[in-house]
């Protein structure tokens, strides 16, 4: 079992229905968060979504990785692409680009690779007045959950060779 089925099954195990708070999972040596607003049959409403490893993957890895999750998560309300990267920290952060600008100021997607170890994935909205900016959260179908976990695996879509 992959862990976007992992987490969905213990999901649908919790029976939940409407506001959550925080909702975590472990398998193989990978610990899920989702920070869950509210929930039902259909799908979530997430306020963001933390992924920790027990396993530190190297700053060649974490680059890897940010650049497979660029080119596989295409599903989401828009697009990412690596914004950023610090091989000294082994940091990557991806970032979305939303089709239609609402204004000046549009909401999106950041997605941040930690030191190898750690990955956050939030929605964000600027503030229209001032700098900074607010979590906002974003909906997924079950469908895109299960598929959204198991494309942030380190080696997810990782080709095997065979020996």
């Amino acid at each position: 079992m992959r862990l976007g089925e992992k987490v969905l099954s213990a999901l649908e195990g919790a029976k939940p229905q409407g506001a959550m708070g925080c909702f975590s999972v472990s398998h193989d040596g990978t610990q899920v968060t989702l920070d869950v607003a509210d929930c039902d049959r259909l799908g979530l409403l997430l306020n963001g979504i933390r992924v920790e490893w027990d396993a530190t993957l190297s700053a060649a890895e974490t680059k890897a990785s940010a650049e497979r999750i660029a080119q596989r998560v295409t599903y989401l309300t828009e697009d990412l692409a690596v914004v950023e990267w610090d091989e000294q920290s082994a940091n990557a952060m991806l970032r979305s680009t939303p089709q239609e600008m609402q204004g000046q100021r549009s909401d999106y997607f950041e997605l941040c690779l930690c030191g190898g170890r750690t990955l956050h994935l939030c929605r964000y909205r600027p503030f229209a007045d001032q700098a900074g900016r607010e979590v906002i959260p974003f909906h997924l179908t079950t469908d895109l959950l299960v598929r959204l976990l198991n494309d942030l695996e380190p080696r997810a879509g990782e080709q095997k060779v065979a020996v």
